[in-house]
């Protein structure tokens, strides 16, 4: 894995190669600024003063509505809280001793009082800021606070702490039961009937019953199926084409090779005669059955995750934190079957993937658990290939796209939603020639006509509560995401703009030196890496964060 982490062709007289080519889908001024006016064509902007210092930083007059409470959010493969720092609330009345001190890094002072948790959070093993993450509690939980200490948090009689802006003296009227470090923190989304596992790591579903289907006609059907049905048995002999185009052949071997992940061990290319087409293999069968064997074994774990929750928009989560997490699109050497597909995808450590790999990875483990989802290849602004999804939920359709949201190539190992549940229309200027593939004829040919997306319900920045419009909403909610992020450890903080000139003037240099100056009145010496690039469509504001 990189630094952290993470991370048919052309017809002949006599025979040709099919082959297919996918790409690999891809500081400010660190000194404070005191005083900015930021013009824009409507208004201007003075921003006040923002200090470096431990106390409570302050951020200019913004509308109240800019404030925004979020949830902690929760990963298959690493833990996140959404801790936020307050007013230190003890009770005074219950301090029995003199504060004592903790390593020199924060003091405590005993109590002795019962609390109970606000929202689901996490517990830690020391009272700092980004320290390791000790269990996971779900609100209205009961707590026994034995200190209060001088950074903020509580300590519980397990010797772990919790922050005070998770925690109340008042008890709730029913109080939770469930053990910490079980519950899993399920995100607020009006998705409610997700599908079950069901235990098996074999796509039992029908290709027939895909959406493009019926969108061929019937001898690319027949084709569809000979080719399944031939890759299935890893034959190798001829399957007879008549009254096909060539056009015709390349379109339904590629939406095999994209809609059928299962079949991981079908090579880049095929082989066209006058007469028909051969299949190649990458794997023999016995090889194919050790990788499969690998497979499920990933398979069966991150569906253990994603069945712990009831949606399928947390299940999808599950699906795009593990692909992200465990795969590196940094380092792609070669355009193979394996950096395209499962091979790689659900094996860490097989190999890099190509976008080609993270669309199908999420296609199978849709394909697993019952969610409706589609392979779809194109090009990005730069002109080189790329490929992403489109999801089905609630009967409505929406983009997902792993490979942009994979920090890999800007050395982190964190996770972003630039493209997570979004509309067409957030994608126009950076997904290009949905579903369409140029041969070197230059003749573009069309698998079939994807289902149009244009619900923003379920996108996730909609349903975390970190969507903004205007200027001062944006600004004042990037801040407060800002020092959020920083005092749970996180390396990176993103929230969306929802108008376009909102956007273009928060991304501005002076606003970018403001949220920076900013976030030093929280943590002295810490940098901010702005995030531009395939986020226009989407708005997506967002800062990586280097911690000193």
């Amino acid at each position: 894995m990189n630094h952290f982490k993470k991370r048919i062709s052309a017809l002949t007289a006599i025979a040709l190669a099919l082959s297919m080519s996918l790409s690999a889908c891809e500081t400010i001024d660190s000194n404070p600024v005191p005083t900015i006016t930021v013009e824009t064509t409507t208004e201007s902007i003075s921003l006040t003063q923002m200090t470096t210092t431990t106390a409570e930083p302050t951020l200019p007059t913004v509308p109240t509505t800019a404030e925004t409470t979020t949830t902690p959010t929760e990963t298959t493969t690493t833990a996140a809280t959404s801790e936020t720092t307050a007013s230190e609330t003890s009770d005074s009345s219950a301090e029995s001793t003199a504060p004592s001190t903790a390593s020199g890094r924060w003091t405590e002072t005993a109590v002795n009082k019962t609390m109970y948790t606000t929202q689901a959070c996490y517990s830690r093993t020391e009272a700092i800021i980004g320290a390791t993450i000790a269990g996971e509690y779900a609100k209205d939980m009961r707590v026994s606070v034995i200190a209060v200490t001088n950074t903020g948090y509580y300590k519980l009689s397990d010797g772990t702490f919790i922050h005070s802006d998770y925690l109340t003296e008042t008890a709730p009227d029913s109080v939770a039961t469930q053990a910490p470090s079980t519950l899993p923190i399920e995100y607020p989304s009006p998705d409610t009937d997700g599908p079950t596992y069901s235990g098996s790591t074999s796509f039992e579903g029908d290709y027939t019953d895909r959406y493009y289907w019926d969108q061929l006609t019937w001898l690319e059907q027949d084709l569809y199926a000979k080719i399944v049905a031939k890759a299935m048995a890893f034959d190798t002999s001829m399957i007879e084409v008549d009254n096909m185009t060539y056009n015709d052949v390349q379109k339904v071997y590629f939406l095999v090779f994209n809609m059928e992940p299962q079949l991981f061990w079908l090579d880049t290319g095929a082989n066209v005669t006058s007469f028909g087409i051969g299949l190649k293999y990458v794997n023999t069968k016995q090889e194919a059955a050790t990788i499969k064997n690998e497979i499920d074994r990933t398979t069966n774990s991150i569906m253990s995750q994603a069945n712990k929750y009831t949606s399928a928009w947390n299940k999808l989560l599950v699906f795009y934190n593990y692909i992200i997490l465990n795969n590196d699109s940094n380092e792609i050497s070669s355009n193979t079957a394996a950096a395209c597909g499962i091979e790689n995808g659900l094996r860490p450590g097989a190999g890099d993937l190509q976008c080609n790999g993270y669309a199908k990875t999420m296609q199978y483990l849709c394909d697993i658990s019952g969610i409706e989802c589609l392979t779809l290849p194109g090009m990005n602004a730069h002109g080189t290939t790329h490929a992403w999804n489109k999801v089905k939920v609630g009967g409505k359709w929406y983009i997902i796209d792993a490979t942009w949201a994979d920090p890999a190539s800007n050395g982190g190992d964190f996770i972003s939603h630039p493209f997570f549940m979004v509309p067409d229309s957030w994608t126009v200027n950076s997904h290009l020639m949905p579903n369409q593939k140029t041969l070197n004829s230059g003749a573009v040919i069309t698998y079939f006509t994807p289902p149009a997306a244009t619900d923003t319900s379920l996108n996730y920045f909609k349903v975390m509560n970190r969507e903004y419009t205007g200027v001062d909403a944006g600004y004042a909610g990037m801040c407060a995401e800002i020092k959020r992020a920083i005092e749970a450890g996180e390396l990176t903080a993103e929230v969306r703009i929802t108008d376009t000139a909102s956007y273009e003037t928060l991304i501005s240099s002076q606003y970018k030196s403001a949220v920076l100056s900013y976030a030093r009145s929280i943590l002295p010496g810490v940098n901010l890496k702005p995030q531009t690039t395939n986020r226009a469509d989407s708005h997506v504001l967002q800062f990586n964060i280097v911690y000193p």
